[in-house]
Parts: C-alpha cells; structure tokens; sequence
C-alpha cells in the first residue's frame, strides 16, 4: 500500500477538482477531499461514500501498461454538508 501526495496529478478548474494521472498498478484508489463529489470520470471504476462522507474512486488496471485516470469533482454547497 502506498500513499501519493502529487500535486502535479491535480488542480483546480474554475470551481471544479481536476484529478489527471496515470497508474502503473493493479489497483488503485483515489479519496476526495471531504466536502467533494464526483462531476466526471473517465475510467471504468467502482465508486463508494465511505463511513466520514469522502468519495472513493477504485480502478483496477489489468493492461500491462499504465491507464489515465481523469477525474473532475466539485465542492458541495454549505448547505449539504
């Protein structure tokens, strides 16, 4: 298991969370920050709310190669938190 801290891999839009890397491993998961959701994904993933409310994105890579994971989310309103 390991943990990335890569701040080149995402950014803001406007309002919007770019998440934009690529994986190498078998399995991979991305964690919003608290207060975010998801507005759009670009790879096949198995999406959950975990128990504190974050959204998790789980993709599994079979190739042999690295697959792109592109991901924009949004932070909720105030008033949905």
């Amino acid at each position: 298991m390991e943990t990335y801290a890569d701040s080149k891999s995402y950014y803001l839009d406007g309002d919007e969370l770019v998440w934009d890397r690529t994986f190498g491993r078998l399995r991979n998961t991305v964690v919003l920050p608290p207060g975010w959701y998801l507005t759009g994904l670009a790879s096949p993933a198995t999406i959950e709310t975990l128990p504190d409310g974050r959204v998790s994105v789980y993709i599994v890579n079979p190739r042999n190669d690295d697959v792109r994971v592109y991901l924009r989310a949004r932070r909720r309103p105030a008033s949905e938190k």
